[in-house]
């Protein structure tokens, strides 16, 4: 998501396609992480038995966080469009949101496997924030 804004401009939110961008991201990053599982769960799989419903199902559910992680930054793109929002100020929100996601993700994990957050938790998703962000401005910075 971050790469996905990190990406348009000011003139994308005014007309739409930054709305098209981030949903596409969102959107295909999940079809990509279903097909992994999927492809993950054929290698060294009994090739006569079929992958079974729940795990498949599984799959599935275990790539809902992308959609979600996509959700809101196509929410206030979507509002900036609709409303003529400033995008000087929908870019960086949207961009926010996916950072705070980040930071949460520490957390996230602890609780998941059952585990109180403790202070490490809470700053392992700032690192995770902060990494991911140092990555992406690498990616535009080598790439655009």
């Amino acid at each position: 998501m971050l790469g996905a804004l990190a990406v348009t401009s000011a003139e994308d939110v005014e007309d739409g396609r930054a709305v098209l961008v981030v949903l596409g991201t969102t959107v295909t990053t999940f079809l990509a992480h279903v097909v992994a599982h999927a492809v993950g769960g054929a290698i060294d799989a009994d090739p006569d038995q079929p992958r079974p419903r729940a795990q498949r199902r599984a799959d599935l559910r275990d790539a809902v966080p992308i959609l979600s992680s996509g959700s809101l930054p196509t929410l206030v793109l979507l509002l900036a469009w609709l409303l003529a929002l400033d995008p000087a100020v929908a870019l960086p929100l949207a961009g926010a949101a996916v950072v705070v996601r980040l930071a949460g993700m520490g957390v996230l994990v602890a609780r998941l496997e059952g585990r109180a957050p403790s202070p490490r938790s809470w700053w392992a998703g700032v690192v995770l924030a902060v990494a991911s962000s140092v990555i992406v401005v690498l990616k535009v910075v080598l790439t655009h």
